[in-house]
Parts: C-alpha cells; sequence; structure tokens
C-alpha cells in the first residue's frame, strides 16, 4: 500500500470512527486480556498457520520452514515449548492440522532454474511420540491451501472402530480459478485417497478452506460467482460424497465472501462471510460476520443466525476465520480497525444457548484483546488472522506480524475457564450439569 493511499483511509477511518462513536452506544461485552504470549523466530511470519488438538499444538512459521510445538500444561494451565521440526524443504505453506500427537504439513520445493520453476509438494504426517514421518500425498503446481484433521467411527460404542481422517483444500483461484478437495483416510500406517472433488470455474476458490469433524467436512469458495460465495458440504457414508451447496440466503446482499471461513461440529455449521453488510438504510459495508446454520434430523442444513460483532465498522472484515467448540465460538477479524484506528485485528468470543444451533442462539460475550498489540502506533498487525479454540486449553489467536508489524509474530493465548464446559448430560438435553466460569 501506498503511503498517500494509506494517509487517505486513515483519514476515511478517523471519519468513519468519529461517527461510529457518535451513534453507538457502550459495549456491552467484557474486554479480556490474554493469559500468556508465545512467540517463535524473528521475521517468520510465526503464527501464519496454527492448530490445537487438546493439550497439543503446533504453529507454523513459514518464511523460515519450521513448525514450533507447544504442550498444555495442567497444573500450571500455560503453554510449555516443545521441540522445533525442521522438515526437509525449502519452505512450508502456511497450512497444519493437528490430530492427537500427529501434526499435518505441507512441505514445498521449487524444481529447476527459477523462472521458470515447477513447484512441487508433499503432505506429510509427522508423529511426535514414537517418531515417524509419512507422506499422505504428494503433487506439482498450486499447493494445499487447508488442511483439517479429525476421526471417524464407533469410538465408546459396541465395535470400537474409529478411523483418522484428514481433507485436504487446493484452492487455484490465483492461478486461473477452480480448486479441489480431497479426503484421506489411515489404514495401518498408510493413508489411502478415499474421494475426490474438482471445479475448473474461473471464480471458484473451492478448498481455500475446510472443517472437518466426524463424518461431516466443510469446504469454504468465497470467490464463487464474483465473490458471492459459497460452503460445499461433504458427509462419509459409503465414501465422501457432497451432500449440499450452501449460499448465503440474504437476496438483498452480493459479493459477501460467504465462505471466507467455516467450522462444523454434530448440530452447529458456521461460515465466516468477510464482506457482509450490517444495516440496511443505509448498510455500513464490509463489516463481515458469520452465519450460524443448525441441521435437520434429515442432515440437511438450514440458516438460523446472521451476527456481526458490536461495534463493527466499516472495512472491519470480520470473519476471516472461525473456530467452534460446543457452545463456545472464536471469531477474528485481522482488519479490524482499533488502536489509533491502524488496522490492528480483534477477535470476539460467542456463546451459544441451548444444545444446538436449531434450538439455541448465538450471542456475543467477550472481546479478546491482546495487550502490548504494537509497539509502533502506525504498524498494522494481523492479529486474528488465525483463531483456534479448544475446550480443555483455551483459545489462541495469531499475530503474524507481531509487535513491529515486519513479521515477528506472536500467539496470543486464553483460558479454558472462559469457556462453557459441558455436562455429562449433554447429549441427552439435561443441561443441570453445565457451569460457566466467568473471569
Amino acid at each position: 500500500m501506498s503511503h498517500r493511499l494509506s494517509l487517505l483511509r486513515h483519514a476515511r477511518s478517523l471519519a468513519l470512527a468519529a461517527a461510529a462513536l457518535s451513534a453507538v452506544p457502550a459495549l456491552a461485552f467484557d474486554t479480556l486480556s490474554q493469559d500468556q504470549v508465545l512467540s517463535g523466530p524473528d521475521f517468520a511470519s510465526f503464527g501464519s498457520a496454527m492448530d490445537v488438538d487438546g493439550y497439543f499444538s503446533a504453529v507454523v512459521s513459514p518464511e523460515n520452514a519450521t513448525i514450533e510445538t507447544f504442550t498444555f500444561n495442567l497444573s500450571s494451565g500455560s503453554w510449555q515449548a516443545g521441540p522445533t521440526l525442521t522438515p526437509t524443504a525449502e519452505e512450508l505453506a502456511p497450512v497444519v492440522a493437528v490430530h492427537g500427537l500427529t501434526i499435518f504439513y505441507a512441505a514445498i520445493t521449487q524444481v529447476g532454474a527459477n523462472p521458470p520453476s515447477t513447484q512441487s509438494w508433499e503432505i506429510r504426517a509427522q508423529r511426535l511420540f514414537p517418531p515417524q514421518t509419512v507422506v499422505v500425498d504428494s503433487g506439482t503446481g498450486q499447493e494445499p491451501t487447508a488442511l483439517a484433521a479429525s476421526v471417524w467411527g464407533d469410538e465408546g460404542g459396541d465395535r470400537g472402530i474409529t478411523i483418522d481422517v484428514l481433507a485436504v483444500g487446493i484452492s487455484r483461484y490465483s492461478s486461473g480459478g477452480g480448486g479441489a478437495s480431497r479426503m484421506y483416510e489411515k489404514v495401518g500406517n498408510d493413508w489411502f485417497l478415499i474421494d475426490s472433488w474438482d471445479t475448473t470455474h474461473p471464480s471458484s476458490s473451492h478448498g481455500r478452506n475446510v472443517a472437518l469433524h466426524g463424518t461431516w467436512a466443510a469446504f469454504g469458495d468465497p470467490t464463487w460467482n464474483n465473490s458471492d460465495g459459497l460452503v460445499r458440504v461433504f458427509r462419509r457414508d459409503f465414501g465422501w460424497t457432497l451432500r449440499q451447496q450452501i449460499e448465503d440466503g440474504n437476496p438483498l446482499q452480493s459479493g459477501v465472501s460467504f465462505g471466507a471461513s467455516v467450522a462444523i461440529d454434530d448440530v452447529c455449521l458456521v461460515i465466516g462471510m468477510t464482506s457482509f453488510n450490517q444495516g440496511f438504510i443505509p448498510p455500513t459495508p464490509d463489516t463481515g460476520g458469520f452465519a450460524a446454520y443448525g441441521v435437520s434430523p434429515e442432515d440437511f442444513w438450514f440458516q438460523e443466525q446472521v451476527l456481526v460483532p458490536e461495534g463493527a465498522l466499516s472495512e472491519d472484515y470480520w470473519g476471516f476465520d472461525i473456530d467452534l467448540a460446543g457452545p463456545n465460538l472464536v471469531l477474528g477479524g485481522w482488519r479490524v480497525q482499533r488502536l489509533n484506528l491502524n488496522e490492528q485485528g480483534d477477535a470476539a468470543l460467542f456463546r451459544r444457548s441451548g444444545d444446538s444451533c436449531r434450538f439455541g442462539s448465538w450471542s456475543e460475550y467477550a472481546r479478546l484483546r491482546a495487550t502490548a498489540l504494537v509497539i509502533d502506533p502506525e504498524a498494522e498487525a494481523d492479529y486474528g488472522r488465525v483463531v483456534r479454540i479448544d475446550p480443555q486449553s483455551g483459545i489462541l489467536v495469531s499475530d503474524p506480524k507481531g509487535p513491529t508489524g515486519e513479521g515477528h509474530g506472536r500467539v496470543y493465548a486464553f483460558n479454558s475457564t472462559l469457556l462453557v464446559l459441558f455436562a455429562d448430560g449433554f447429549e441427552s438435553g439435561d443441561t443441570s450439569g453445565w457451569s460457566v466460569t466467568t473471569p
């Protein structure tokens, strides 16, 4: 961005903020500060990708091809640094998935003179204990743009059969349009491609992001049809089949980037839309937000709510990332204007009443604010670019640009006591055992 354009946008932001402050009442939610700050190598965009599963997390620094691992210590309630992984690769794609003690990532190598050169990539599954690295798949051209790992099966049931699953998105929007989704399952120590789905439509970015839970997988396509956006939902039956294509249900808006982010579980599908316009007369453009869907007994998803964080301004672009853990949801807005009205970013925590998206509703509970986010008040941060939530270890919010805006990335950790706890009677609808711990 040129200096002149930056000044013009800064002036516009000041005017928008002044109008908003005069028109919007005091915000009703709590503002919470992080409990811990995690850091990695300098000038490496630490936090460009991260994932968490229980007490284990992994954070990618793509520019120096390393993955930092962290283990959550229950006794201290904090994350402890673990081994640093240095895969054999020229660089890493900004994607990662964690399942148990296995980390999935995409290693990139340039083959031949540059230019021209051919890019090759490998999706690897690296288990920490006992150590083992397996190549899940490989290819050339556009590298994977999204990874998600989970398990499906009869866990805890009579058969006791579970299958490890990896979902991979490969968006080709930047190189002509289209994209692919691939579903892999593990048998023994080997991974096998079970199903794939491709499109070559020039406006498609299918596979830009992915969410996976049990037998459900959802792939975002936010550029579809002039950025109206689309989410494709797959279900594991005899294979992974396309069950539903979901578009934004508001006929009065277009170009909302529906599918900018996705998260899914057995009862909720939540979809970020960064260019959603709040209000009608006149609308506030590009505030962003998310839509919540509930699932019917026939396994069909219906829109139940559309939400925008309180106090959102024009060009905040809320919804760049989203994550879900039961009745807890965290929404990232990496272009939200705060702290001297630069693009610093923000993250919001929502809670759901009721035991599903069909029979409950989401409301904003707290704003997750990193203290001392930037040193230079004129710098732009990326806080909220990636958000992850886990009921056991809490919330992680990344800022790949870091305090100086120069790639000294940080990840901010918020305690799990912020989250609504699950009760033993959750499946039966008995909520008597639920408890909420407020800060």
